[in-house]
């Protein structure tokens, strides 16, 4: 023999004392404390009424009448960080980009870069650290400036070199490696995103 299908679930468990919906569903067992939470049928309507309400503090009135108190909206961000990991190989003395980043208006920026260069035939080895500011208002991106942290180099890599450009609304940083040399690059560090109005 099967089993009647399961009604439903067309029921609220309300809080007497202020009326506030602390769950909906099938309660065959009734309340689990008559002095402080009350079950209540929800006709068909009603029980639309609860899948349609948006998020929120549900609140059903005696005559069953629902009001939905909206939560309060997320805290503002200010502020974001984006991780930088990337690798490039160069082969010549010519400025090449290792990383954009795409800006977005009314934001300023701050990147704080470590650039390592190798020549894998004799390990030959440069490292680099910078800072970057720059900002988009409602036009393109404007480099605001740079700032070298140190610059540790060995024999055959003094000339190697990093630098920073914009273009249209991307901040870009290049590398430059040895004119005749083959260079593997790595830059990592971390770019932060100040929004003075909010995201």
């Amino acid at each position: 023999m099967t089993s009647p299908p399961v009604p439903p679930a067309q029921q609220a468990q309300v809080r007497i004392i202020d009326r506030l919906v602390l769950a909906v569903g099938l309660f065959p067992a009734g309340s689990p404390d008559p002095d402080t939470i009350e079950i209540v049928d929800l006709d068909e309507e009603a029980w639309a009424e609860f899948q349609a309400a948006p998020p929120g503090d549900k609140y059903l009135a005696e005559d069953g009448t629902l009001t939905v108190v909206p939560p309060p909206p997320p805290p503002l961000r200010y502020e974001a960080t984006t991780q930088v990991n990337a690798t490039l190989r160069t082969t010549n003395d010519t400025p090449t980009e290792i990383y954009r980043y795409a800006c977005g208006q009314n934001r300023t920026y701050t990147g704080a870069l470590i650039f390592q260069a190798v020549n894998p035939t004799n390990w030959a080895t440069r490292s680099n650290g910078m800072r970057y500011a720059f900002k988009r208002v409602t036009a393109g991106a404007v480099l605001i400036g740079e700032a070298p942290v140190f610059a540790i180099d060995e024999s055959g890599s003094a000339s190697w070199n990093v630098e920073a450009i914009v273009s249209g609304n991307d901040f870009i940083v290049r590398v430059i490696g040895g004119r005749t040399n083959t260079v593997d690059w790595l830059v990592t560090g971390d770019i932060q995103v100040y929004v003075p109005a909010g995201f």
